[in-house]
């Protein structure tokens, strides 16, 4: 198992002598704690921890690449694919142009796509809160079962979506849908006239100062300080994974960012920064374990906001506890767990 520890206050919460409330932050211990992984080969990744918009600390351990002897040493401004964390940025943006009157949470997915099956009783709302029965969509395997590889475009995903049976009635059941998530990025591009990947910019990158933060419309570029990912095979070496093309992933799970990017985004984005109270609390609003574009963490009597993130053995989680100035991330990598099943299975006792 390799860890990416981007984070903060759950693994404060995790460390021996340190409880949430207490102060100053015991940068020594958490220097012993990531040493002992990095001397076991237990974990290569990036840390942070943020309160108020300021670092109290940053660490790194491992590799963004191995090739051979040759190893390229992770930094604190490696960039990762956060994966379904994406969905938070989705809903954001989703919400912030119902404020701004160009969509309605009550508007019909037929007004965008008919073509859809049942696009009529679809609404916005439930494609936040994973309620409209889209059903996760792919392509078949080539020989080579490389087909996740491969790029995709709009118009075939879009076509795999239309030809699917739906998994429930709208709003009868709440199922995970990344491809309701991929509908989303599409009605995102049809309200305001540009592409997912400049109104992410516009609307929390360059407003927020996210100078890491993007969407990945290629593979992972080691010349962008963007990490490879791997895993550990028991006994032996790290293993890289395979990628996933980003096209397949748009608006559900394609974005780039940095520990120090993600900490911001989750502190401004409860901060009022991104939008207003009112969508935060719809966020928030949890039915049948999912909010809009976010879920909960309980833990130890308290409540964490945020969401996972998971696919191809890659795991993350960005997290802020209800009424607190600290935010964070957790990447992890686990062999044999699709981003689904990780989600079902562990959204709700990660901390």
């Amino acid at each position: 198992m390799k860890i990416k520890l981007v984070f903060a206050t759950m693994m404060i919460l995790s460390l021996p002598g340190l409880s949430y409330a207490q102060a100053p932050l015991d940068k020594a211990k958490l220097d012993q704690f990531f040493d002992r992984l990095a001397e076991k080969n237990k974990a290569m990744g990036s840390l942070v921890i943020t309160k108020d918009g300021n670092t109290l600390y940053a660490r790194s351990i491992g590799y963004a690449q191995i090739n051979g002897a040759e190893k390229k040493p992770l930094t604190a401004a490696s960039r990762y694919r956060i994966g379904s964390i994406t969905k938070m940025f989705t809903a954001a943006i989703v919400l912030q142009l119902i404020e701004e009157g160009k969509l309605k949470l009550t508007d019909p997915l037929d007004k965008f796509f008919p073509q859809i099956p049942n696009a009529a009783k679809i609404t916005i709302a439930q494609l936040l809160s994973h309620r409209s029965g889209i059903p996760n969509v792919r392509r078949e395997q080539n020989a080579q079962g490389a087909a996740n590889t491969l790029p995709m475009t709009k118009d075939e995903h879009l076509a795999l979506i239309v030809k699917a049976t739906p998994d429930f009635e709208p709003d009868t059941k709440s199922l995970y849908s990344n491809s309701g998530y991929f509908v989303l990025g599409l009605i995102i591009e049809k309200a305001t006239g540009k592409s997912y990947e400049i109104v992410l910019q516009e609307k929390v990158a360059t407003r927020i100062g996210l100078k890491d933060t993007y969407l990945a419309t290629g593979n992972i570029d080691i010349a962008k300080n963007e990490s490879l990912t791997y895993f550990i095979i028991p006994g032996g070496d790290w293993k890289q994974v395979p990628e996933t093309h980003p096209s397949i992933l748009f608006s559900a799970g394609a974005i780039v960012s940095t520990p120090a990017d993600l900490a911001k985004f989750i502190q401004a984005l409860f901060d009022g920064k991104l939008i207003s109270q009112e969508s935060i609390n719809q966020m928030k609003t949890m039915r049948d374990g999912e909010g809009v574009g976010m879920v909960t963490f309980p833990f130890a009597g308290k409540t964490f906001y945020g969401h996972t993130g998971g696919g191809r053995q890659l795991r993350r989680v960005a997290v802020l506890p209800a009424g607190r100035k600290t935010g964070g991330c957790l990447y992890d990598e686990r062999e044999g767990l699709s981003g689904e099943r990780y989600h079902e299975r562990h959204h709700g006792h990660l901390l």
